[in-house]
């Protein structure tokens, strides 16, 4: 115990740097600041203005934001000592913190679980042993938003060490918007203070009969009353825990009010932009009473050799900046993405009408955004990237209106699906979407098929209750998203998730949806990529590009996209599969990853997991590892009824081919799609009939 992980990483990650790891044991919190002098990261994390957002456009309709509690005092002097975590006095395993959490909200009850060697053997950590923590509480047909079902968080063993970009941690339940099993993934600083506590995984039972939040710090840990949180956006939560609590530095997991009204596609937000964000799981916390977790720790994880892992991080970090890919996500974020897209003749344009040759690209390209918004970087846990950024609607409409995490999942389905292409809503939208807590992806797309509805004759503006919607009409869209927060008139139909919802208009409403097994995809259109379309269609989560997306495919296109049994396709995807399951059960952004075109491949992961943790595993026995995660998961879906049947795609890409651009015509062929499940069936040992694992397997 001498020198030990410093908060300088917190610090140094946000601006692309890499540096000194270590410095002196004691860490000082920081003198008192007015709420207009605090530093934007704050030591630990960025800080967003939740106040000064801007007046709302008078149009709108919507009353004109309160600011938030400003932040008080710490105690003054009070210091905190970083130590390694010990039972019994031995120290405990290398990566892990080496403790279950099991909260029971009905009964009030918190109990540690043993954390037993063979289940770190079987499933790693992170999302592997979430998904068994799932399997083994979850009991049968449970209902998603019941007492009965679970939620469980969880970060991996390299979760809070110096490794590059180990910040991630996995919230996994059973997701009221499709009815499965699922996951969401978020970053920020939240999963390596968990770690810090001397937590791995926190399971979550039961129901409180008022609202309350969860507060850990270290081996205390308490069930607060919420009821003045109740109502309050993740945002002005965040902040009025730290608040209560007196500490600037405790991390928040919180829901907003899509949570708290149990909307089906509500999500979980950490430092204000990081989010849970699909499957729901927010209101799963919200159908629990449960506003937010909220952790301080003050230990450390510890590594089994320090010195070589010091050595890799060095050398990794260096490699990932020599990557092409890390110019693009240091500079634009996921954005990006947007870009390439484009300029592969992908982009989905107003509800899959088209995929190419958007007419204001010009204005929502990442350059145009950046050169108009940008504000400064932001950055997750030891993460020399830094793909976050920090926007801000400097003049027009919204102005004042500033926040992190424009991503991808904003621009494309809300923007350029919804023919809207004004930036300065784009941020509105995703600081509305952060504040309520609710999947901006999912909404997003959502809106495109409720565009379609209303363009079409199944709905009107008597529906809407007197919102008027169409193709680059932000102000509709913004009003629905808070209808729909809210549960209010049409919004309450909405609330139930898309499927309910087209279920409800009736009609030929669900033709104009565009899922697998109740999630929406629209970000990119992959009727041209069969490989791509075989990853979301076999995904463990629904139509999800972060299960698997094969980028080979994609960008490099060395495996002929257009046709759907070339080059052992099923095996890439498979590949791709494998790693973004051990980069979550780690604990690794899969930005950092070859998933992603970056520098840390399979067996990279696999070297940082053998000298953080100590183990001496071989690449065969990880590769097994992350398919028992990948069967244990699609198993717990074949409980639910899904087959062979539900890994098809359902809606308008599934029956309309592309009408223009580079794939003018290509379409989604069932009979060459039915072939190339065949061929991954057999791949994963699953039944080619059922679409089923072995049993077995998941051993």
């Amino acid at each position: 115990m001498r020198k030990l992980l410093s908060r300088w990483c917190l610090n140094s990650c946000q601006e692309g740097k890499v540096g000194s790891f270590f410095q002196t044991l004691e860490i000082r919190k920081p003198a008192f600041k007015k709420r207009n002098q605090l530093d934007l990261e704050n030591k630990t994390e960025q800080r967003l203005d939740a106040d000064g957002t801007g007046k709302d456009h008078p149009s709108s309709g919507r009353k004109e934001r309160q600011p938030s509690k400003p932040d008080y005092p710490f105690p003054h002097g009070e210091t905190f000592k970083k130590e390694f975590f010990f039972r019994k006095g031995k120290r405990l395993m290398a990566g892990y913190a080496g403790k279950i959490m099991a909260v029971d909200l009905t009964n009030k009850t918190i109990i540690y679980k043993p954390f037993e060697e063979e289940l770190i053997s079987t499933y790693i950590g992170g999302r592997g042993i979430n998904s068994k923590l799932v399997y083994d509480g979850l009991k049968d047909k449970t209902d998603p938003l019941g007492p009965d079902n679970i939620i469980v968080f969880g970060a991996g063993p390299l979760v809070g060490t110096i490794a590059p970009a180990a910040g991630r941690y996995t919230v996994s339940s059973k997701s009221p918007l499709t009815g499965l099993f699922a996951d969401s993934n978020s970053g920020g600083h939240f999963g390596p203070e968990l770690k810090f506590t001397g937590i791995d995984h926190l399971i979550i039972t039961g129901k409180s009969d008022t609202p309350v939040y969860l507060y850990i710090q270290n081996d205390k840990a308490e069930l607060k009353p919420a009821s003045f949180l109740w109502g309050r956006d993740t945002w002005e939560t965040e902040d009025l825990i730290r608040h209560q609590l007196g500490d600037g530095r405790i991390q928040v997991a919180s829901i907003g009010q899509a949570g708290e009204n149990r909307v089906r596609m509500a999500c979980i937000i950490n430092n204000k932009s990081r989010a849970a964000g699909r499957a729901g799981l927010g209101a799963v916390m919200g159908s629990k009473n449960l506003k937010a977790v909220a952790v301080r720790g003050s230990g450390m994880v510890n590594v089994a050799h320090m010195d070589r892992l010091k050595i890799l991080t060095k050398e990794f970090s260096k490699k990932i900046k020599k990557e092409f890919s890390y110019t693009m996500m240091s500079e634009y974020g996921t954005q990006n993405f947007t870009m390439g897209t484009n300029v592969l003749g992908a982009l989905v344009i107003r509800n899959w009408a088209e995929s190419a040759d958007y007419n204001h690209f010009d204005k929502v390209n990442p350059m145009a955004i950046r050169k108009k918004h940008y504000v400064k970087r932001k950055g997750c846990f030891s993460c020399p990237i830094a793909c976050g950024h920090i926007c801000e609607v400097k003049e027009g409409e919204f102005a004042g209106e500033k926040g992190g995490g424009l991503e991808h999942g904003v621009t494309t389905p809300f923007g350029v699906g919804c023919g809207i292409s004004d930036t300065n809503s784009y941020i509105r939208f995703n600081n509305d979407c952060n504040r309520y807590g609710i999947d901006a992806l999912e909404f997003g797309l959502m809106m495109g098929s409720i565009i379609d509805w209303m363009n079409h004759g199944l709905i009107n503006k008597s529906d809407t209750n007197g919102i008027e919607l169409g193709w680059g009409d932000y102000n509709g869209a913004l009003k629905l998203l808070e209808a729909t927060v809210n549960r209010q008139g049409f919004g309450d139909i909405l609330a139930k998730g898309s499927i309910k919802a087209a279920e409800m208009v009736g009609g030929n409403a669900l033709s104009y949806l565009n899922h697998i097994k109740g999630m929406n995809w629209g970000a990119d259109d992959v009727r041209p990529f069969k490989g791509y379309l075989l990853s979301l269609a076999t995904s463990t989560r629904g139509a999800d590009h972060l299960r698997g997306m094969p980028t080979e495919e994609i960008f490099y296109s060395v495996i002929d996209p257009l046709k759907a049994t070339s080059y052992d396709k099923a095996a890439l995807v498979i590949h791709y599969q494998r790693i973004n399951t051990l980069a979550d059960a780690t604990g690794l952004c899969k930005f950092a990853t070859k998933s992603f075109l970056q520098a840390i491949g399979m067996e990279d992961m696999l070297e940082f997991y053998n000298v953080v943790t100590g183990k001496h595993i071989d690449i065969t026995e990880f590769i097994r590892a992350a398919d028992r995660i990948y069967n244990l998961e699609r198993h717990m879906h074949a409980q639910e009824g899904i087959t062979r049947e539900n890994d098809l795609p359902i809606g308008k890409w599934a029956n309309e081919p592309i009408q223009n651009g580079p794939f003018k015509g290509e379409r989604i062929d069932l009979e060459s799609f039915n072939k190339l499940l065949d061929e991954y069936y057999q791949l994963r040992g699953w039944n080619t009939e059922t679409g089923t694992p072995d049993p077995q397997s998941i051993l």
